[in-house]
């Protein structure tokens, strides 16, 4: 068995249980920006302004190939690590992470000037599955009953919004109040249960 996010040629080779795990809140993206950029940004109103800047991403990442089938600039590298320091020196105008990611990143690399920007959020559908063997459907059916059961009840969400991780990205990265871009996810599989509005995370639902 194993989690992660769900590509169209994963599903191919594993069997998956369609409940996002996460609620694809991994799917909604804040920009790491140099702090001095952060006037630029406050220009943008329009996906199509958003585009206008380049985007810096891993050469195989799953999201270089969402952003850049969106129409995005996409500066490529091979090393993770290079990545906070173009941005630092200007190599490209953002570099976007799941909203659990980029406060951690910036605290790690103090002597950069690093910020998260204050407004924006890019969403796209990033669902993450659990896999299982294609040979043990019977696993698979018993799983998906059990989280449909909690979903139902309400324990789901109840874990869901009480974990760590969840709890520290919604108190940082105020995504009720951010002006948030929605994308295609050409990667996804034609089967993603998009329309089961309960297995979603919604920033809007926030209190």
């Amino acid at each position: 068995m194993l989690w992660t996010s769900s590509y169209a040629d994963l599903v191919e080779q594993f069997l998956p249980i369609r409940i996002p795990i996460f609620k694809g809140l991994l799917g909604y993206r804040l920009l790491i920006i140099n702090k001095n950029d952060q006037s630029k940004f406050d220009q943008v109103q329009s996906l199509a302004d958003l585009k206008k800047l380049t985007l810096g991403q891993g050469r195989t990442w799953g999201d270089t190939h969402i952003l850049e089938s969106a129409g995005f600039k996409v500066v490529k590298v091979t090393k993770y690590q290079s990545l906070f320091y173009m941005v630092d020196g200007g190599r490209f105008d953002a570099f976007p992470r799941g909203v659990h990611e980029p406060y951690g990143e910036i605290a790690k690399h103090p002597e950069l000037n690093l910020t998260v920007e204050k407004h924006l959020m890019l969403s796209y559908k990033m669902p993450m599955y659990l896999f299982v063997s294609r040979e043990s459907k019977e696993l698979a059916k018993n799983i998906e009953t059990g989280l449909n059961r909690a979903i139902a009840d309400g324990s789901f969400d109840e874990v869901f919004y009480g974990d760590p991780m969840v709890k520290s990205a919604l108190e940082m990265a105020d995504m009720k109040n951010r002006r948030t871009f929605y994308i295609d996810n050409p990667l996804l599989s034609k089967e993603t249960p998009i329309d089961r509005k309960e297995l979603w995370f919604d920033p809007k639902t926030l209190p």
